[in-house]
């Protein structure tokens, strides 16, 4: 393959990255994680936070408008209650101590050890905060196993936290249906992020047979009431036709609320649409601002897509530095289309000095993550020699991940090696076969090379 063939590959896909629909599949759809960092003081919707409130009445002494006197009494009246086995100062004493307020010295050993008492004695926010310091190994030895079971117990008991965790424990050991038992009864609380996992468990498929029909009716239910990640996630909905029939009016009519909200995905996803002209009138400009809102707040999709708008001065003057710049955000952040876009840019210079070897290396980062223009153009680095000596066995291992995931490109060019007999075993049956999976794509290549040899 030629430089110059190479080229106008790279610059078509760079165009395909701005108007292909199916870019669309590569944002986040309901991925977020849970984090297990402790973020305090407690707020009632954060699932990691140590829990203090006392079921069974106990006074922890946290109050901030009694005088030094007053707080030694309680603490002296707390400590003896404490060792006299209630589970309500026991709790209270082991979230001062994690804490490190109230006088008290942060002691990660001695909080446990008032949750653990605390626990034992009944205390079901104590369970969740003793399988909290299993998880996270403060004051305890790590160990996330024994934590899963501190926080199904204590989910049992009706904590949400609890339920939350248990939920995200679970579903890392890839036990989706105890997982979603524990999602279904947050989303019945209307927690929102419950709602989403479900809905994503449901359209997945993953505890179970899909249900999308079900995970819109729970999505309906938050993105009505104003959540705007909800909004987003029955936008999607409607725009694969999941559970519904697609229809693109309602979606951008849900992108549009989300994106007034300042979600940023919903703003790439409303540019998106304004770009294409899908629920709404195309225009360019419109696209930009709202690329550009949600690039501004740091969402890498958008940023790439910023930089494809600079690249083709589309909705704005043409400026391949800007294009670059945007490229190089997006890609410190890891996304795929951001990495790939700025390793075309370094192999064929636009608004960056040409570097093969930079490109490269992004079309490597890329490729790794699955995407299959990176893996394509990987492949005819390796193929030609750019950057490194020729590599053909480098070649085919990354033509035959582009072919496995459809691209058309990457099936002729197996099947030419195949025809060929390049650094694979000449196999015409192979050969047909991947230039033929390239033809029912749409490959004009592909439709030639049948002809020529079949």
């Amino acid at each position: 393959m030629t430089r110059h063939h190479l080229l106008g590959v790279l610059s078509a896909l760079v165009l395909l990255i701005s108007f292909d629909a199916g870019a669309w599949s590569l944002w986040p759809f309901g991925k977020k994680q849970v984090s297990t960092t402790p973020r305090l003081p407690t707020r009632n919707n954060d699932p990691n936070a140590i829990v203090t409130r006392d079921t069974q009445g106990a006074k922890s002494g946290l109050q901030p408008e009694k005088k030094e006197k007053a707080d030694k009494v309680s603490m002296e009246r707390l400590q003896m209650l404490a060792e006299k086995g209630n589970p309500g100062a026991q709790l209270a004493l082991g979230r001062m101590h994690y804490d490190g307020s109230a006088g008290l010295e942060q002691d990660f050993v001695k909080a446990a050890d008032h949750f653990y008492k605390a626990a034992r004695g009944g205390n079901d926010r104590a369970v969740f905060n003793y399988g909290l310091c299993l998880a996270l190994g403060r004051g305890v030895e790590k160990d996330t196993d024994k934590a899963l079971e501190w926080f199904v117990r204590a989910a049992e008991m009706g904590v949400p936290q609890a339920q939350k965790q248990a939920a995200v424990h679970l579903e890392g050991r890839k036990k989706y249906a105890q997982a979603l038992r524990y999602l279904r009864k947050l989303a019945a609380d209307g927690d929102a992020w419950a709602i989403r996992r479900t809905a994503m468990y449901l359209i997945e498929g993953l505890a179970g047979d899909a249900d999308p029909k079900e995970a819109v009716a729970y999505l309906k239910a938050a993105a009505g009431k104003g959540d705007a990640r909800c909004q987003v996630r029955l936008a999607d909905c409607y725009e694969r036709g999941l559970g519904v029939p697609r229809n693109y009016e309602e979606m951008f009519s849900w992108l549009y609320l989300a994106a007034r909200s300042d979600d940023p995905e919903a703003q790439a996803k409303l540019g998106c649409c304004f770009l294409r002209g899908q629920g709404t009138v195309r225009n360019t400009a419109t696209a930009v601002k709202w690329f550009m809102r949600s690039a501004e707040a740091g969402y890498a999709p958008a940023q790439t897509y910023v930089g494809n708008c600079y690249l083709q001065g589309s909705g704005i003057p043409c400026d391949p530095k800007k294009a670059v710049a945007w490229y190089q955000k997006a890609a410190e952040q890891g996304d795929v289309m951001g990495e790939f876009s700025l390793g075309a840019a370094y192999e064929m210079g636009r608004g960056v000095t040409r570097d093969s070897r930079e490109a490269l290396r992004w079309f490597q980062r890329s490729a790794e993550k699955g995407y299959a223009p990176a893996q394509y153009n990987l492949a005819i680095m390796y193929a030609e020699g750019r950057a490194s000596a020729v590599n053909g066995p480098k070649a085919v291992e990354w033509y035959r991940a582009a072919a496995r995931q459809g691209s058309p490109a990457a099936n002729v060019a197996m099947g030419r090696l195949h025809l060929e007999g390049k650094w694979v075993a000449m196999d015409r049956e192979r050969a047909k076969a991947y230039l033929s999976q390239a033809a029912q794509a749409g490959s004009k290549d592909a439709k030639t090379e049948l002809k020529a040899n079949f």
